[in-house]
């Protein structure tokens, strides 16, 4: 018999949470997230069902923890009438409430039902929990967990993790991707040009929330080399980085909301494996940003720039005339403007970790700078007037 722990593993209750947030942006996400779930709450199957009722193309019902083989027989049941008696239950539930199957339906009444002898005893399916998620303008979504026999039913504890730990999150994630679907689905025209362009951009609100993303951005957050997005929040693979992404995203928004009028300076962050890092400009957006059609919420968009698809430009006669370096000291600024540590220079100009040490007091010293963090943002935003 399954028991789900008490107290779950943090680190595998903290992934899942994280899984929560993502899934409305990347393309696996809600696949990703049931998956995650199932295994967390000792389940044979998590199934997330989204369905809005006037318009049956636009659910979507998918199933981690068991073989894809089940989301495709349970879709088109649902297409073809919706007989699911414990679904039809749930779907005008208030988000939030939790039901076993024996609540909904006796056990011995859901076992004459066709969809138990095509859906459930294939699978060997016997238990089930409920959550709903939220009911609004005719589009539910309810979660539901699936056992076997030997597994046992689920039991107190199992709900009370369920509704404690997880529950809130998958809400307030749900009701993200209900607005991100309204958003495409309000503006087609809108949304196809936001993919269409060739960095990713993310639209945040005002508390620094991601409330639309397009496909080049889902699409790096979901290779995790350098940027992620978890727990609702853009996330870089070293703390320096993560720091100035966190300030830049905020001095982004108190420009927006007139708070601030510096704008933040472009934010490089490297990732393993390649030698151009990621470049991330904010922009705020005014506050009259509904004569744009894009979210009304939005005050700031994060342009994430892609450099292994373009060329580094050569800025360093520029930055011997600007700042009167050597042609050494250039060449080591040129390093780092394409993405390489201090380190990786030395080896890539042959030359000694001591010298690159000495050419960097040097450079610091005429541009005024006291730290390599704070050069490579001179160095960004030269390079940007310069290209």
């Amino acid at each position: 018999m399954l028991k789900t722990p008490a107290t779950p593993d943090p680190a595998e209750l903290s992934h899942l949470i994280s899984l929560v947030y993502e899934a409305p942006f990347l393309p696996s996400g809600w696949r990703d997230f049931t998956s995650a779930a199932a295994k967390l709450m000792q389940a044979r199957l998590a199934m997330i069902h989204h369905m809005d009722h006037g318009d049956l193309a636009k659910s979507f019902h998918i199933a981690g923890g068991i073989d894809e083989s089940f989301s495709q027989a349970f879709t088109p049941r649902w297409y073809d009438g919706g007989d699911d008696v414990y679904l039809q239950a749930m779907c005008d539930q208030p988000a939030g409430i939790i039901r076993l199957s024996s609540e909904i339906v006796a056990p011995d009444v859901a076992h004459q039902t066709a969809i138990h002898h095509e859906l459930a005893v294939p699978w060997g399916l016997e238990y089930f929990l409920f959550a709903s998620l939220g009911s609004h303008d005719g589009v539910s979504s309810v979660l539901s967990l699936g056992r076997r026999i030997e597994d046992g039913p689920f039991t107190a504890a199992d709900i009370d993790l369920l509704a404690g730990a997880l529950l809130p999150h998958l809400c307030r994630s749900i009701s993200v991707h209900t607005s991100i679907m309204s958003i495409r689905q309000n503006n087609a025209l809108l949304a196809a040009m936001i993919d269409m362009s060739p960095c990713g951009i993310v639209a945040f609100d005002a508390g620094a929330k991601p409330i639309l993303v397009n496909e080049n951005a889902a699409a790096i957050f979901a290779r995790d080399n350098g940027l992620a997005l978890r727990n609702g929040k853009i996330r870089a693979a070293d703390s320096p980085s993560q720091a100035l992404l966190d300030a830049a995203l905020a001095g982004a928004i108190a420009v927006g909301l007139n708070q601030s009028a510096a704008l933040p300076a472009p934010v490089l962050v490297a990732r393993q494996g390649e030698s151009l890092p990621y470049k991330v400009v904010f922009s705020p957006l005014s506050q009259r940003i509904e004569s744009f059609d894009l979210p009304q919420r939005a005050a700031c968009v994060a342009m994430i720039h892609d450099q292994s698809n373009g060329e580094q430009p050569d800025v360093s006669n520029d930055l011997a005339m600007a700042f009167g370096l050597s042609k050494a000291e250039s060449r080591v600024c040129q390093a780092l403007l394409s993405g390489k540590s201090a380190q990786e220079a030395a080896v890539a100009l042959h030359i000694s970790p001591n010298t690159i040490k000495t050419h960097l007091a040097r450079i610091f010293n005429k541009t005024g700078v006291h730290s390599q963090t704070a050069l490579l943002q001179l160095l960004t935003r030269r390079s940007q007037t310069w290209s």
